[in-house]
């Protein structure tokens, strides 16, 4: 028999593991769950800052002073990155260099894409103008397409609900009359 002194030991050492533990694990969840809300946000934010920009783009405005414009008038998590980028031009580096920046500070694949596009543009000499349009009607596209998808998964994940909880109470109110029907007065 293990005396009770020992159990109480072994228990508080079990307990203080876990809140260290837990403690550990904490703030790495919750940065995880931080970044990935940011990523989500900056996603749905992306088709209306580049048509802002591409707007002012095509009235004249060079990159730099649109994007500046539009993050002056939108705030977000999208601004604060441009913003950053547009510092790092500010003491310094080049326009490549604080796009590359700002593309490996945002982990989300598709803003990624959109970086490399504006940074291939911008070493090739194409004009802004005309790329900011392509993107924000890509990206356009591929909203619809992700609003088309989750749309198909919808039923699909209505389906163990309405069987766990519409169809019982339905079979009851429609089969239950003549259940008791049956109980009471037999088959004859």
């Amino acid at each position: 028999m293990v005396p009770v002194s020992d159990s109480k030991n072994s228990a508080t050492v079990l307990l203080i593991l876990a809140v260290v533990f837990l403690f550990y694990r904490y703030p790495v969840f919750y940065l995880a769950k931080k970044k990935t809300q940011r990523v989500k946000v900056i996603n749905k934010e992306m088709s209306v800052f580049f048509d802002m920009v591409s707007l002012l783009l095509e009235a004249g405005v060079g990159l730099e002073g649109s994007i500046s414009n539009v993050c002056a008038r939108k705030p977000g998590p999208l601004a604060d990155e441009f913003s950053q980028a547009l510092d790092e031009m500010k003491r310094g580096k080049s326009r490549r260099e604080a796009f590359y920046s700002l593309k490996k500070r945002v982990p989300s694949d598709h803003f990624q894409s959109v970086m490399m596009s504006i940074i291939q543009a911008d070493h090739h000499g194409i004009g802004m103008a005309k790329v900011i349009k392509n993107i924000t009607t890509r990206i356009c596209k591929q909203r619809r397409e992700l609003s088309r998808e989750q749309a198909m998964k919808a039923p699909v994940k209505m389906l163990i609900p309405m069987i766990l909880f519409i169809f019982p109470p339905l079979f009851i109110i429609i089969i239950g009359p003549m259940v008791v029907k049956l109980i009471v007065d037999g088959l004859g």
